[in-house]
């Protein structure tokens, strides 16, 4: 309904549910909660629309790394962690069995084919806020508080139909802004720390 799924697993395998949302101007939210009988390793091919990954696990635990051999990095609950990368390494994600998890990732597409005219000064600010990085790029924090409360709006929202598609792409914008302004202001503080050090 309105490019929303909702795929429940129950098996010998796994069980749980996995909830999305797609929108026309190349953001995709979904909704992972899940318990795996077995330890579980996902390989994501790398996409071609050099997109940016925001993950929020409210559960268990998130393992990922560039590739095979790269370092794995944790993001444990209450934590987040954006992802960025552009390379054609593939992004593995590890599961534990028997351990409940639940996460949430927005993905939004950055290449000039994503681009329109309803999301293009979104597109900009992504663009000049993470893309200054290495190009496989992963930052793992402790989730802002308020992000966090619009994430479990997210989660007990009880609109239907397009009510609720207008309503989530309005809390993922939002999402998106506060996650721009805290990074800006994060690189402005250091700036102005060097700049100071420098002084001194």
């Amino acid at each position: 309904d309105n490019n929303e799924f909702n795929l429940e697993v129950l098996s010998n395998f796994a069980k749980g549910n996995i909830k999305g949302i797609s929108y026309p101007d190349g953001m995709t939210y979904m909704q992972f909660d899940m318990i795996f009988n077995d330890d579980v390793r996902l390989s994501m091919e790398s996409l071609n629309c050099s997109p940016i990954f925001f993950a929020y696990c409210t559960a268990g635990t998130i393992q990922h790394s560039f590739g095979e051999q790269g370092e794995r990095k944790i993001i444990k609950q209450q934590q987040q962690g954006i992802l960025k990368s552009t390379c054609s390494v593939n992004s593995i994600l590890y599961f534990e069995k028997h351990v409940p998890t639940k996460f949430y990732v927005i993905q939004v597409g950055t290449n000039n084919n994503m681009v329109n005219e309803q999301n293009s000064e979104l597109i900009k600010k992504l663009k000049n806020t993470f893309f200054n990085t290495k190009e496989d790029y992963l930052d793992i924090s402790n989730q802002n508080f308020k992000i966090a409360a619009k994430i479990e709006t997210l989660d007990t929202m009880n609109h239907k139909g397009l009510v609720r598609s207008l309503m989530i792409n309005r809390i993922l914008e939002n999402i998106l802004e506060m996650e721009i302004e805290h990074h800006t202001d994060v690189i402005s503080l250091m700036a102005q720390t060097v700049h100071s050090f420098t002084l001194n």
